[in-house]
């Protein structure tokens, strides 16, 4: 009888150790269990037995009958989300460093660029009501068209721009101060002109400068900062951008209600562009001056 409930115990037992002890058990006169219940009791008080001896992890309280399975199931889940947790905190950390605030260049480019998005979007939103408004006889279909004219500029702009960005003799920051400047021009003329032919080519002059203006920002704060910096340098500006962009719209709007012209509201959004301008145009002069200090620098020393 007891040698039979051994055989039955053995099918049960999953520890290579516990198998064995057990079938030492049947050998010898050591007391074998009589009921699975016994001798899952016995294991737990060898488990801790052991466990106050400092046995190996490897030994019977490794066990699966040492550790309860919604446990094991809850550890696992936690460590789970501790993991899927961390990395987005290292890219929220690299997106978002704020020791770049530190920087000379970046706070010149940052503040050039919410500047330049206070007055970036007038054209797009309030373009074709003032060539309704102030054209000779310019019709709605016409004056919604000039947006067309801008984007298909803008996207032959950006590649244009990282084509000429390439060579080895363009300076992007320079590029970039240039198309700043030249989209500031182009809003400020605006209100001046009456006819669809100079709309129309006004629209295609601001759709080329805006393109250099954006598609070249990654390629600045690489000048300016370095490689290593690019991640956090852009996610930040990016946020100057967006904050800012929320705001010009609407500021433009408001001029507009209360001296009910286009003309303030291009004449402002035209002057917060060339005030842009100036001011990555002072990042230029600083890296220069830094430049220069640097080779003459390192000639004294050779």
């Amino acid at each position: 009888m007891r040698a039979n409930t051994g055989v039955k115990i053995e099918r049960y037992v999953r520890n290579p150790m516990l198998l064995s002890l057990l079938r030492m058990s049947r050998i010898s006169h050591v007391p074998s269990f009589t009921t699975l219940e016994e001798y899952r009791r016995s294991v737990l008080s060898l488990s801790r037995r052991q466990s106050a001896l400092s046995i190996p992890r490897s030994s019977i309280v490794a066990s699966h009958l040492s550790i309860p399975g919604p446990v094991i199931g809850l550890s696992s889940a936690v460590g789970q989300e501790e993991e899927e947790v961390a990395p987005m905190q290292t890219g929220l950390s690299k997106m978002m460093d704020f020791r770049l605030l530190s920087n000379k260049y970046f706070l010149l480019i940052g503040l050039s660029n919410v500047l330049g998005m206070l007055g970036f979007y007038t054209p797009f939103v309030y373009l074709p009501g003032m060539a309704v408004k102030m054209g000779d006889n310019i019709s709605v279909q016409d004056a919604n068209l000039l947006l067309s004219m801008i984007g298909v500029s803008n996207t032959i702009g950006r590649v244009l721009a990282g084509w000429v960005s390439d060579f080895a003799w363009t300076d992007s920051l320079v590029l970039t101060n240039l198309a700043i400047l030249g989209s500031g021009a182009t809003v400020l003329v605006l209100p001046l002109v009456r006819s669809y032919a100079m709309y129309a080519t006004l629209a295609l002059l601001f759709g080329l400068a805006v393109a250099a203006y954006i598609s070249l920002t990654s390629v600045v704060l690489v000048d300016l900062l370095g490689l290593d910096s690019l991640t956090s340098a852009f996610g930040l500006l990016v946020l100057f951008r967006g904050v800012s962009s929320v705001v010009g719209s609407p500021l433009a709007g408001f001029v507009f209600d209360q001296t009910q012209s286009y003309e303030a509201s291009f004449f402002f959004s035209g002057l917060m562009l060339l005030a842009a301008g100036a001011v990555s145009g002072l990042a230029d002069i600083l890296r220069r001056r830094e430049t220069r200090s640097s080779k003459a620098d390192h000639v004294s020393v050779q």
